[in-house]
């Protein structure tokens, strides 16, 4: 007969902890859901911010291409540092792959015109479409090259891919007659591997750098010395020394060139 109040308390109990946990999970979702909301919330803002930048930014006059041999390179700082003059870490102006492949071309055309930009404010953006109109006025039915070495300054490898293919199948809209050359990552094996599949998706070349990512070797070096345009010298910094070298420089170039033989 003692034992009573114990069958009654137990189903009690039972409850008690069944709703405790409701509220628990209950809580968890709601505090899932906000930080989903908020994240949400924060892109929009940046996404709007970004569109409101577009809106104000001066628009650039189209590019003038010439009836010779037209490239047009699009990258980050391997590609163009406007106040160095040059691909980062080349140690003269025209040694970076930039200029070594423009320098092959001048061999095999009569007339050359090749220009290039640091779109890297394209990688770290939030509405990658956004930044469309800052390479537009480049890019012209009359390139015969276009190469695109854009992904070491990608903070978030999720929607990389697919904006890669995008910007890729924008550019082959622009210019219907050009090559489409896709350089590989410098460091990075997930992003590689990210690049690699959107050349296999839009059928573009694609410039392999397996056999020097992460070897020293084809890195630069903090302290090496390095020529400005205006004959002025600069030393790169411990931040810098990981970019190519001029060794990694020239293999970039053999690989653009092996594609283009």
């Amino acid at each position: 007969m003692k034992k009573k109040p114990m069958l009654i308390l137990l189903p009690a109990l039972i409850l008690i902890i069944f709703l405790a946990a409701y509220f628990v999970l209950h809580e968890k979702t709601q505090n899932k859901n906000i930080s989903v909301l908020i994240s949400q919330v924060e892109t929009l803002t940046a996404e709007v911010k970004e569109l409101s930048s577009r809106s104000n930014r001066e628009k650039k006059e189209p590019k003038v291409w010439g009836d010779g041999y037209n490239w047009m390179a699009i990258g980050n700082s391997l590609t163009w540092i406007e106040s160095c003059g040059r691909g980062i870490c080349s140690t003269k102006p025209d040694n970076d792959y930039f200029g070594l492949v423009k320098a092959w071309l001048e061999n095999k055309y009569d007339s050359v015109q090749a220009e290039r930009c640091n779109y890297s404010n394209w990688e770290q953006s939030t509405l990658r479409s956004s930044m469309y109109d800052l390479i537009e006025p480049y890019l012209s039915e009359k390139l015969d090259l276009v190469t695109i070495q854009l992904g070491e300054n990608v903070p978030y490898a999720d929607t990389y891919g697919e904006d890669l293919i995008q910007l890729i199948r924008y550019v082959m809209e622009k210019c219907p007659d050009a090559k489409v050359i896709l350089i590989d990552d410098f460091w990075n094996q997930e992003m590689s591997d990210i690049r690699r599949m959107a050349a296999m998706e839009t059928k573009t070349a694609f410039a392999d750098l397996t056999e020097i990512r992460n070897k020293k070797e084809y890195q630069s070096m903090e302290g090496i010395e390095y020529v400005l345009p205006d004959g002025s010298t600069g030393k790169v910094t411990k931040e810098e020394e990981t970019h190519p070298g001029d060794a990694g420089m020239a293999y970039i170039a053999e690989q653009l060139i092996k594609i283009l033989r």
